[in-house]
């Protein structure tokens, strides 16, 4: 809600547009999909109202859902609205520090966007970066810790992980089972999803369970899924476990899923500065690995 403070400030009519605006049901009913009529709206406001709504925004909690929905349209939008979405992001990142690291995982976007003909996008975009550049953000990567006995904590985060993957999962397990590929299917958005890579282990436990489960498994998959490249490789120079998806996102899994859960791990947020390091290391061990089919 607008603060009373604001009473002299905003007219009743914009009050009630306001508070019409933070609520939840709006944001996500509106937001996400009537970004140029919003835009329009918000376009009408001189800066100190859009100051007080930005404001309010943030302090409400609401803050990180509408910098994801401004971050989804960035692409997508006219150059009419994505000025306005940029010159938003741009106070975003000057005022509100939880919203920067967001911000700052577009950062390649961000650039593209800088570097177009279109002058007034180009230079909005620049106005972001350059707010982004005076003190880039230090974001803490999420971690997930389990004590013993957590499988289904372990599960819960698993799947919350795979309900990400919209076009591709590299997944690097030493000692690889079909339960990844019924996680997949299960979780993972399987029909859309065009790149699966798994990278096993070559010890004789590996290759039983390569050769028992995961191959005939891999099968099926291929036959329900024909759109979806699967592959697997064997390689000895791995050791710990890394989940890739979409290739934006990484994490260090601790445990593979047939043991999950049952003593003590954790899933590690790989962060944003080490990703592209992650993607490097993955490519190059899949280049070197074996091929199994």
């Amino acid at each position: 809600m607008i603060p009373p403070k604001y009473n002299t400030i905003l007219s009743s009519g914009l009050r009630n547009q306001f508070n019409r605006f933070l609520s939840e049901s709006y944001q996500h009913n509106y937001v996400q999909h009537h970004h140029s009529d919003l835009f329009d709206q918000l376009k009408a406001l001189n800066q100190q109202q859009l100051d007080i709504l930005l404001e309010c925004t943030m302090d409400n909690g609401s803050g990180l859902d509408v910098v994801s929905h401004l971050l989804e349209s960035l692409g997508s939008s006219s150059p009419r609205v994505q000025v306005m979405l940029l010159h938003i992001l741009a106070y975003i990142a000057h005022r509100h520090t939880p919203s920067r690291t967001q911000i700052f995982e577009k950062h390649d976007t961000l650039e593209q966007l800088a570097v177009l003909d279109h002058q007034d996008l180009a230079n909005a975009a620049r106005a972001v970066l350059s707010k982004l550049e005076l003190s880039p953000p230090s974001p803490v990567a999420p971690r997930y810790v389990f004590g013993g006995q957590e499988q289904y904590a372990y599960h819960v985060q698993l799947v919350a992980l795979l309900k990400h993957a919209e076009s591709s999962i590299w997944w690097c397990d030493p000692y690889s089972t079909d339960d990844q590929l019924n996680y997949i299917h299960e979780y993972g958005n399987s029909k859309n999803i065009k790149e699966l890579r798994l990278i096993t282990g070559q010890t004789s436990s590996a290759a039983n369970k390569l050769f028992r489960d995961v191959h005939p498994a891999m099968e099926r998959f291929r036959k329900q899924y024909p759109n979806c490249d699967v592959q697997i490789r064997t390689t000895n120079k791995i050791h710990d476990r890394f989940l890739l998806i979409n290739k934006n996102k990484a994490w260090s899994l601790g445990s593979s899923i047939e043991h999950a859960g049952d003593k003590a791990t954790a899933i590690l947020e790989i962060p944003h500065h080490d990703l592209q390091r992650s993607m490097t290391i993955f490519q190059t061990l899949w280049e070197e690995s074996e091929i199994v089919s």
